[in-house]
């Protein structure tokens, strides 16, 4: 499984890569927009993560679930801003880890959830 983490502070990327090693899960990273629809453009990814610790993450929520790939989008904030993961959802992310609280095994496990919420969303279309 291939993920692509959106971090535009670049501060949780080296905890992201090695909760993902620990489950087979390859990461690869960015920092912007930009580089973020590049890489989807250019390479096959089961999922998208996003850190939205600014105003980019939301943006880039936003701008994958209404025109780019069918994406699982996950949304990592922190504790205290969870009024952005709200808004995340509501703009079409699947769920949300709250990075304080996210190991492995959590990430392992939203990523099935988001996966079933994609695939039900498509069932339902």
């Amino acid at each position: 499984m291939r993920a692509l983490l959106l971090d535009p502070t670049r501060s949780d990327i080296g905890d992201v890569v090695r909760m993902g090693e620990k489950i087979g899960l390859t990461v690869d990273t960015c920092s912007t927009i930009s580089q973020m629809g590049n890489a989807v453009r250019d390479k096959r990814y089961d999922v998208l993560l996003v850190n939205i610790t600014d105003r980019q993450g939301l943006e880039a929520v936003g701008a994958v679930c209404k025109d780019g790939p069918e994406l699982p989008v996950i949304v990592m904030t922190a504790a205290k801003n969870q009024k952005a993961a709200a808004a995340a959802l509501s703009r079409g992310a699947q769920d949300f880890l709250v990075t304080e609280n996210c190991t492995s095994e959590t990430l392992a496990h939203c990523l099935q959830i988001a996966e079933a919420r994609l695939i039900a969303r498509h069932t339902a279309e």
